[in-house]
């Protein structure tokens, strides 16, 4: 380490050793470090778990495929019997003719008020089983661990 001094200025001059910065070496932390960011996360590497389900593990499961199976024949005896599940709405013709009577419109409104009535009352059953539904899927969710895969 040399110095000197000049109009008020320090200087320093090094000397570096080139053989040895091309020998230097990464360690496994700095280098993981340098490329790490919220997706590479370097932890010790262990081997994969076994396929083998526990037992508590198979008797949940048989029990989830039992309820399965029973709800799908409740749906198959609900839905082999009337269709009244299908849409039953036909479109109320707004069509007014020319020589319309009063009482031909009077009997053409209350058939679109009626054809109205049916498809806000279909609509709603809709929404009550779709919204049934979803708490159904929410419960059975509540003890299953949530997984975000890494793209």
């Amino acid at each position: 380490l040399n110095w000197y001094r000049s109009s008020a200025l320090l200087f320093f001059s090094f000397q570096v050793d080139e053989s040895s910065s091309k020998r230097l070496k990464w360690d496994c932390e700095s280098y993981a470090t340098q490329y790490s960011n919220i997706y590479n996360r370097p932890t010790l590497i262990q081997n994969p778990k076994s396929g083998k389900l526990s037992r508590r593990a198979l008797k949940r499961l048989d029990r989830e495929t039992k309820k399965e199976d029973e709800m799908e024949v409740d749906g198959e005896e609900m839905h082999s019997g009337d269709d009244e599940t299908m849409s039953h709405c036909t479109e109320a013709s707004t069509y007014r003719p020319k020589g319309e009577t009063p009482e031909q419109r009077r009997l053409r409104k209350q058939a679109v008020k009626e054809a109205r009535r049916s498809r806000r009352q279909e609509k709603k059953g809709n929404k009550q089983a779709f919204a049934e539904e979803h708490r159904k899927i929410a419960k059975q969710q509540v003890g299953q661990v949530k997984t975000i895969p890494i793209v």
